[in-house]
Protein backbone atom coordinates (compact mmCIF):
# COMPACT_ATOMS: atom_id res chain seq x y z
CA UNK A 1 0.00 0.00 0.00
CA UNK A 2 1.58 3.49 -1.26
CA UNK A 3 1.38 6.64 0.78
CA UNK A 4 -0.94 9.06 -0.80
CA UNK A 5 1.41 11.79 -1.82
CA UNK A 6 3.78 9.41 -3.48
CA UNK A 7 4.46 8.49 -7.28
CA UNK A 8 6.27 4.88 -8.03
CA UNK A 9 6.75 3.53 -11.31
CA UNK A 10 3.84 1.76 -13.22
CA UNK A 11 4.40 -1.89 -13.12
CA UNK A 12 1.23 -2.63 -14.24
CA UNK A 13 0.72 -1.39 -18.18
CA UNK A 14 3.04 -1.87 -21.09
CA UNK A 15 3.31 2.06 -20.86
CA UNK A 16 6.35 3.41 -19.28
CA UNK A 17 6.06 5.83 -16.74
CA UNK A 18 5.04 7.15 -13.62
CA UNK A 19 1.84 6.12 -12.05
CA UNK A 20 -0.64 8.29 -10.53
CA UNK A 21 -1.01 9.11 -6.42
CA UNK A 22 -4.44 8.77 -5.53
CA UNK A 23 -5.85 10.89 -2.86
CA UNK A 24 -6.46 7.18 -0.20
CA UNK A 25 -4.93 4.30 -0.09
CA UNK A 26 -6.20 1.05 -2.65
CA UNK A 27 -5.80 -1.91 -3.20
CA UNK A 28 -5.97 -1.83 -7.09
CA UNK A 29 -2.64 0.16 -8.62
CA UNK A 30 -3.12 3.73 -9.70
CA UNK A 31 -3.75 4.79 -13.38
CA UNK A 32 -0.64 5.80 -15.28
CA UNK A 33 0.26 9.20 -16.98
CA UNK A 34 1.43 8.99 -20.61
CA UNK A 35 3.13 10.85 -22.17
CA UNK A 36 1.87 13.83 -24.04
CA UNK A 37 1.94 14.37 -27.47
CA UNK A 38 4.01 16.38 -29.53
CA UNK A 39 3.07 20.22 -30.14
CA UNK A 40 1.23 21.13 -32.79
CA UNK A 41 1.02 24.37 -34.40
CA UNK A 42 -2.18 25.97 -34.31
CA UNK A 43 -1.49 29.03 -35.95
CA UNK A 44 -1.93 32.98 -34.60
CA UNK A 45 -2.40 32.32 -31.26
CA UNK A 46 -3.25 36.19 -30.62
CA UNK A 47 -6.12 35.90 -33.39
CA UNK A 48 -7.42 32.81 -31.79
CA UNK A 49 -7.94 34.12 -28.89
CA UNK A 50 -9.67 37.24 -29.85
CA UNK A 51 -12.24 35.04 -32.02
CA UNK A 52 -13.17 33.42 -28.93
CA UNK A 53 -13.59 36.23 -27.05
CA UNK A 54 -10.40 36.08 -24.62
CA UNK A 55 -9.33 39.14 -23.53
CA UNK A 56 -5.83 39.63 -22.81
CA UNK A 57 -3.90 41.85 -21.40
CA UNK A 58 0.14 42.55 -21.18
CA UNK A 59 0.91 44.94 -18.22
CA UNK A 60 4.19 45.97 -16.50
CA UNK A 61 2.97 46.24 -13.20
CA UNK A 62 -0.32 44.00 -12.40
CA UNK A 63 -1.02 45.35 -9.22
CA UNK A 64 -3.46 48.75 -10.35
CA UNK A 65 -5.45 46.38 -12.58
CA UNK A 66 -5.86 43.96 -9.77
CA UNK A 67 -6.98 46.76 -6.96
CA UNK A 68 -9.61 47.40 -9.63
CA UNK A 69 -10.66 44.23 -9.57
CA UNK A 70 -10.93 43.49 -6.34
CA UNK A 71 -12.74 46.51 -5.55
CA UNK A 72 -15.21 46.14 -8.61
CA UNK A 73 -15.87 41.77 -8.59
CA UNK A 74 -16.55 39.91 -5.58
CA UNK A 75 -15.15 36.13 -5.94
CA UNK A 76 -11.93 37.20 -7.60
CA UNK A 77 -8.99 34.99 -7.71
CA UNK A 78 -5.23 35.89 -7.67
CA UNK A 79 -4.16 32.50 -6.98
CA UNK A 80 -1.13 32.93 -9.90
CA UNK A 81 -0.22 36.32 -8.29
CA UNK A 82 3.11 34.81 -6.44
CA UNK A 83 4.57 34.75 -9.79
CA UNK A 84 4.59 38.46 -10.17
CA UNK A 85 6.68 41.31 -9.27
CA UNK A 86 6.40 42.47 -5.77
CA UNK A 87 3.33 45.08 -5.23
CA UNK A 88 4.79 48.90 -5.14
CA UNK A 89 3.62 50.53 -1.62
CA UNK A 90 1.04 52.37 -4.04
CA UNK A 91 -0.61 50.58 -6.89
CA UNK A 92 -1.48 53.91 -8.49
CA UNK A 93 -4.77 53.91 -10.90
CA UNK A 94 -5.86 51.25 -13.33
CA UNK A 95 -5.33 51.75 -16.61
Amino acid sequence: MWPSCWTRPCTTSSTAGWACATTTPSPSPPEPIRPLLPAEPVGDLLELHRAAGIQLRVLDNLWPYWAAVTGSSPGSSGIRLRNAKPAPADPGPAG
